[in-house]
């Protein structure tokens, strides 16, 4: 880090998702602005799910504010439901792990509940979700599920839209912008398409 210039401004995250290797991983701004660039349209309004514990909710709200919309910081233990947190509060795009989706599912399936305001897509991130939940969740919540899937090293890597899900249920999406993706051999060799090998990522 000392190539860093000071006046660039320096988030240090701490991290061990994706290695399992406890590590601190810094963030420039100018790197956290890159970043912010990929969701530019997606939702002016915002809203994590997860707390700011995670360094992901905090790059989050810092690039949701660099693109100049809003960052929403709510309590939703309150007992209301999601579905009227997000309405009550314009949210236009939510951000949740997997396995809350799976619990928005179970209760979007209760009798009597609230329906999900047509202006909120919801973004799940953290890891891969299956088919089965991506097709649960556009048939008994939105259509507007987008699925992200990145690391803390390297930020959002692919992202599968809405229009995704259908033809390719399992899949992690497309490369995000400014992303390159190989997959290689056990010695790093590029292999040709339709072979099984490693992901090599550059971002």
């Amino acid at each position: 880090m000392a190539d860093i210039a000071i006046r660039d401004g320096i988030l240090v995250c701490p991290s061990s998702g994706t290695t399992g290797r406890p590590k601190l991983v810094a963030f420039t701004e100018a790197k956290l602005a890159r970043q912010a660039e990929l969701n530019i349209g997606l939702g002016l309004t915002r809203f994590r799910l997860e707390g700011n514990e995670f360094n992901s909710s905090i790059r989050q709200q810092l690039q949701t504010m660099a693109r100049g919309e809003v960052a929403v910081l709510a309590n939703n233990d309150t007992g209301d439901s999601l579905a009227h947190t997000c309405a009550r509060l314009g949210v236009e795009a939510l951000t949740l792990a997997p396995v809350r989706a799976q619990r928005l599912l179970a209760e979007a399936a209760r009798p009597r509940a609230q329906a999900w305001p047509a202006t909120t897509s919801i973004f799940v991130t953290g890891s891969a979700i299956s088919g089965d939940l991506r097709h649960g969740l556009q048939t008994e919540v939105t259509r507007g599920i987008y699925v992200y899937y990145g690391s803390t090293e390297s930020g959002s890597i692919a992202r599968a839209e809405p229009g995704d899900h259908a033809s390719h249920p399992d899949a992690l999406g497309r490369p995000v912008m400014g992303v390159t993706v190989q997959v290689v051999d056990e010695d790093g060799v590029p292999l040709p398409d339709g072979e099984i090998g490693h992901v090599r990522v550059r971002s």
